[in-house]
């Protein structure tokens, strides 16, 4: 793990705050916000979509050597682009309510 010291030499930059690879303020978010009956379901979820999004990400990395890199890379960035476009699709729906 580096300090601002050592990313100014050019060093390692300084990773952010996890718990065995989990993002710890995500975490820290939901078990704050969560109404008290559901705190644990809502961890539960977290810890479903990072494992779902971990193994996908192992899946598709496991192409890469059975492609070529443009058509990988190609993949990647549509892939990217229909997760936007689904965020997008739904903003009237997940944006918040006052």
């Amino acid at each position: 793990m580096g300090t601002d010291a050592d990313v100014m030499a050019g060093g390692a930059p300084p990773r952010p705050a996890t718990f065995f690879g989990e993002p710890v303020a995500l975490l820290a978010l939901v078990s704050r916000r969560a109404p008290a009956q559901a705190g644990g379901a809502m961890l539960g979820v977290i810890f479903l979509g990072l494992f779902v999004a971990k193994t996908t990400m192992g899946w598709i990395g496991s192409l890469y050597e059975t492609m070529t890199p443009t058509v990988f890379w190609s993949l990647d960035a549509a892939i990217a682009a229909a997760g936007a476009a689904i965020i997008f699709a739904l903003s009237g729906v997940l944006a918040p309510r006052c």
